[in-house]
């Protein structure tokens, strides 16, 4: 499974590799996926082929082949602040000095003035404000949204094509909208809904909050991509999309299992917490004043 994708693979077309390759997705004759496959992503294919055998044995089996299979330790990468220093040797070398980036504060409020001209301004924000993951912003629908109550609930998330459950039991959660935040929502639905006209029986009512034009879900791997096009016009050292959920972590706290705070049931006192963390995050991050409306000087 290591060789898969990687020059090796063209040394070892042994009787284990060639059914493996021959396995892997296509659409339109070219395989979707070119990367090699991380430990974190064997260990979950191993964890779906060690369930399904379970059932085996002892009568089919004698043992659970896939059970003992070791691919590697787990380990969580530590994110790296993008440091003065740190940018300044960037440019000059292009050097990137972790895998895995954050933005300071700084650099997060130029991207954000930077794109409020891009249709999809407000999936960015959210994911710098408040920490959702890709394919929560994906999988968000407009039944889970109360503006009045500047609330989001988040229960369900989009990986690839279809919706599907959070990561995780802890990762369904409750987030808290600051006033801005949910001044900026309430203008995009409007700006959904002239969409919705223009297109009329076209449309696609997918019930999600964010579109194509035509209404139909976003495809998660085209928000990175427009994420990291959108990232390099603004002159920004480079991060991933999941980076803005990093920064954010710094201040919120988010649906991870460690996290002191939980959702299990949600009081008003956790309610008040919640508010005075997103408050905190909207004034951490530096902006530029906005324009009046019609101001065009």
């Amino acid at each position: 499974m290591r060789k898969i994708n990687t020059p090796a693979a063209d040394h070892d077309l042994s009787d284990l590799l060639r059914p493996l390759l021959a396995a892997r997705a296509t659409r339109g004759g070219k395989r979707i996926s070119t990367r090699p496959l991380t430990d974190a992503r064997i260990r979950r294919i191993l964890a779906v082929a060690s369930s399904a055998l379970a059932p085996l044995v002892p009568n089919t089996l004698p043992g659970n082949p896939a059970a003992n299979v070791k691919a590697g330790k787990a380990r969580r990468r530590k994110p790296l602040l993008w440091t003065a220093a740190r940018v300044e040797r960037w440019r000059e070398t292009s050097e990137i000095p972790a895998p895995v980036t954050v933005w300071s504060r700084d650099h997060c409020g130029a991207f954000l003035d930077a794109i409020q001209g891009e249709r999809l301004y407000v999936l960015f924000e959210l994911a710098a404000y408040t920490g959702m993951r890709r394919s929560e912003l994906t999988g968000l629908c407009w039944p889970d949204v109360d503006l009045a109550s500047h609330r989001i609930h988040i229960r369900q998330a989009q990986v690839d094509d279809g919706l599907d459950s959070t990561k995780s039991e802890d990762s369904e959660r409750i987030i808290s909208l600051d006033k801005n935040r949910t001044e900026t929502l309430k203008a995009w639905r409007k700006a959904q809904l002239a969409e919705r006209l223009a297109w009329d029986a076209e449309w696609t009512d997918s019930g999600r909050v964010f579109t194509r034009e035509d209404g139909t879900p976003l495809r998660p791997a085209w928000i990175s991509v427009r994420f990291d096009t959108l990232a390099t016009r603004a002159g920004l050292p480079p991060i991933t999309l999941h980076g803005l959920r990093h920064g954010a972590a710094t201040i919120l706290l988010l649906g991870h299992a460690t996290t002191a705070f939980t959702m299990d049931i949600y009081t008003e006192v956790a309610e008040e917490l919640a508010d005075a963390a997103a408050g905190a995050l909207s004034a951490y991050i530096p902006r530029a004043p906005r324009k009046p409306a019609g101001d065009s000087g």
